[in-house]
């Protein structure tokens, strides 16, 4: 269609992803051939050539190639890839991608040796009717994931092109967008940047899924606001419960926010106070607890007049027309003391307003407020206000589950570089225990302790009520069943070692912000 978007008929997955399987598999040898006479073109002009096709067909190998059954393929593919994006800095080794491209060739008939893959079990939790807006230029790929939402019951909306997107977006307002980094035109991390700035937009949630699977790459995602970041190969299966719990984190937001003013009417409502009289104005965090019930307690403790808006994920702003500070703080807190008794902390800053401050202004200065509270660990600070240096500051504690002294050694050292508490336990029964007694913000789980699996310990807290953290599985074990039964279990994320320290961080960053 001339818009770009691309319509598929609802076929069985199932079925898409054996044609898809049968169409790679017939039309391996000339892809292959193709693949040797473009590296010799790139070997007889170093610095020219095809690099950049040959570059995008592998990188459309690699992902697809996973996807249909044949992670071998998709290995080799993603290592030849990147020898060639570098041949244009570190110059091209004719002879080792010969070689690579012969391990290509067996990877294939390794994969072919072990049979097709089992069908994926149906996911019959998926949220109906929910509008996904999937951008990827690989039809097969785009086909595969297109069939596959829509069997499950999503609204799938598909286009090819990074510049489509945007448009797409604004039309549809989809309430998920996955997103291919390699693009034609404008590329992924680019739409991404657009999405999250455009007023409109800005809190549609994001995944990333890409071969492009860098360090680099994954942290400039999440950096960019992206809900989660995943790398091809992955199973669709995954796909589908990634796509799950961002929609559930993002409803239970949107719940939280339809008690309160959207920033955009709070900024308008607060001038308007501004100009009739004095106010003082809070920046509350809500470090610890559900968002929903911060607003639900705010709404019933406060006056009728005072103003209640969600200023983000983690944040909500107060006015409080009339009051001085004092008596701002006193309310505040009162608050503060209200809510940790139902096991919910925050932290609010108080600025107050003089006859020449802006809206702008005053926010400024409750944020320093917060900033200065959390510092000090205190529940609330009134800007300027001479406070005790004596008082340790809060921070957001991370439980560390990890047999491996070794890997517990950098997980700890990384944390705590990071602004992190940590406390540390050497197995499963440990972790357990910890979780209900300690209460951590966070929970790094490895899947393969002592006492307890980590399985085990997910099993054990789905009863269990009152807040719980958020948790993360660190695990060497990477298989499809294991990451799928993980997310059934309630985690958060799940990494598979090896990983980055710096991606972990900004992956709880993500989760916490």
């Amino acid at each position: 269609m001339e818009s770009g978007e691309t319509q598929f008929e609802l076929d069985d997955p199932d079925t898409v992803l054996r044609a898809a399987r049968q169409r790679f598999v017939a039309g391996f040898l000339e892809r292959f051939n193709s693949f040797g006479l473009m590296v010799d073109a790139i070997g007889a002009n170093v610095g020219g050539g095809p690099i950049d096709a040959l570059a995008q067909l592998l990188h459309r190998t690699a992902g697809l190639g996973g996807t249909i059954g044949l992670p071998s393929v998709s290995e080799r593919a993603k290592q030849l890839e990147e020898r060639v994006r570098a041949a244009r800095v570190e110059g091209f080794d004719v002879e080792a991608a010969r070689r690579e491209l012969q391990a290509l060739r067996a990877a294939f008939e390794t994969d072919l040796a072990a049979g097709e893959p089992q069908p994926a079990t149906a996911d019959e939790t998926a949220p109906a009717s929910a509008r996904v807006l999937l951008v990827e230029d690989d039809p097969e790929q785009r086909h595969l994931v297109v069939s596959d939402l829509r069997t499950a019951g999503y609204t799938v909306t598909a286009v090819e092109r990074g510049e489509l997107a945007l448009s797409a977006a604004r039309a549809l307002r989809p309430d998920i967008v996955l997103l291919d980094v390699e693009l034609p035109g404008m590329p992924g991390l680019d739409v991404c940047r657009q999405l999250k700035t455009d007023s409109d937009l800005h809190n549609t949630p994001v995944l990333f899924i890409s071969a492009r699977g860098s360090l680099d790459d994954r942290l400039r995602g999440l950096a960019l606001g992206a809900d989660d970041y995943v790398t091809k190969p992955v199973q669709l299966s995954e796909v589908r419960l990634r796509i799950e719990l961002t929609l559930r984190r993002r409803a239970a937001a949107q719940d939280a926010a339809d008690l309160a003013l959207t920033y955009d009417r709070f900024v308008g409502a607060a001038t308007h106070a501004l100009r009739n009289g004095f106010a003082a104005m809070a920046l509350v965090r809500i470090s610890r607890g559900d968002v929903r019930q911060v607003l639900t307690t705010a709404s019933e403790e406060l006056r009728r007049r005072d103003l209640i808006g969600q200023y983000d994920d983690g944040h909500v702003i107060v006015m409080l027309p009339g009051l001085t500070p004092a008596d701002a703080f006193k309310r505040l807190f009162a608050l503060a003391n209200t809510l940790a008794g139902r096991d919910i902390r925050i932290v609010a800053g108080i600025a107050s307003s003089t006859a020449t401050a802006s809206f702008q202004q005053l926010l400024e200065e409750a944020d320093e407020a917060l900033a200065a509270a959390r510092y000090l660990g205190q529940p609330v600070v009134i800007r300027g206000q001479h406070t005790p240096r004596d008082v340790t500051p809060t921070k957001t504690t991370v439980l560390i589950a990890e047999d491996d002294p070794d890997v517990m050694r950098i997980l700890d050292a990384q944390l705590r570089a990071a602004g992190y508490q940590t406390l540390l336990v050497f197995d499963g029964l440990e972790a357990l225990e910890a979780i209900r007694t300690r209460q951590p913000d966070l929970a790094l789980l490895d899947l393969m302790m002592p006492k307890m699996t980590g399985f085990d310990v997910l099993t054990a807290l789905r009863p269990m009520k009152g807040r719980k953290p958020k948790i993360v599985v660190v695990s060497a074990r990477g298989r499809e069943s294991d990451v799928t039964r993980a997310f059934e279990l309630g985690v958060d994320d799940y990494l598979t070692k090896p990983f980055s320290p710096e991606e972990l961080v900004a992956r709880l960053h993500r989760l916490t912000r």
